[in-house]
């Protein structure tokens, strides 16, 4: 297979190199009906599943899984041009810090996204069609989250935001959550209706049984009402 060289593509002197860190293991790999090899010297080998950069870090995997790890401090669409049908990205433990709007948006196949462990300040527009989304350990403070960044997301279960330095609680979240952790972070305070609708007392939200929010000073007692359509009460301070 022909070799793509992605220094010739727009947008590529945006990407910063940094000095070589020590090698992760590559997940595993999933069986694949597409690969593009992206050529950037030195070290660059491809695999039988999609592509293996040994000095940039990042191994990439169609129709199954997607773990890369960046020198570089910018995201931009040009990462993923070639590869409408990855369904995994992990980008876990880099120096990230800005990702492009529309970086991820024509993944019309993306099922889980993780930038854990980066230094992120704006999360980027999502796809509809994320289930998992793991943006703990970031720097996304006050303004980092959109309004409504998650309303569309009708198939998001797990969504993870702690060690944000967040100072509420991105609403609103799709019906289809099961899981939302905001621990560690500056949350102070909650509406009666982040998560129920004090409207309808019919209304009951099953699905959301894993909700943390220790390490914040809000004090959960204040608001028992916020909580009366859920399946059990959320971990946090009660005092």
């Amino acid at each position: 297979m022909a070799a793509t060289d992605v220094r010739g593509l727009p947008g590529f002197d945006k990407m910063r190199a940094e000095p070589p860190m020590e090698q992760k293991e590559p997940l595993a790999l999933h069986q694949s009906t597409a690969c593009h090899h992206y050529n950037t010297e030195p070290h660059s080998t491809a695999t039988a599943a999609g592509f293996d950069l040994v000095a940039g870090k990042v191994a990439l995997y169609f129709d199954g899984l997607l773990g890369s790890y960046f020198f570089t401090s910018v995201i931009t669409k040009l990462f993923f041009h070639l590869s409408d049908k990855l369904q995994k990205i992990d980008l876990t433990s880099n120096i990230i810090s800005e990702i492009d709007e529309d970086a991820f948006m024509s993944l019309s196949q993306l099922n889980e996204l993780s930038l854990l462990d980066n230094r992120i300040r704006q999360l980027p527009e999502l796809p509809n069609s994320l289930n998992f989304i793991d943006v703990s350990k970031n720097r996304l403070g006050r303004k980092g989250i959109k309004q409504e960044a998650f309303k569309d997301l009708k198939d998001l279960h797990i969504l993870y935001l702690n060690d944000n330095n967040l100072d509420h609680i991105p609403l609103p979240l799709p019906d289809s959550l099961q899981a939302l952790h905001l621990q560690d972070n500056n949350i102070q305070e909650m509406h009666e209706d982040t998560f129920c609708k004090m409207k309808d007392l019919s209304y009951a939200r099953r699905a959301l049984e894993d909700i943390r929010l220790d390490g914040n000073p809000i004090n959960l007692s204040r608001t028992p009402q916020a909580f009366m359509c859920l399946p059990r009460i959320p971990v946090g301070r009660l005092v």
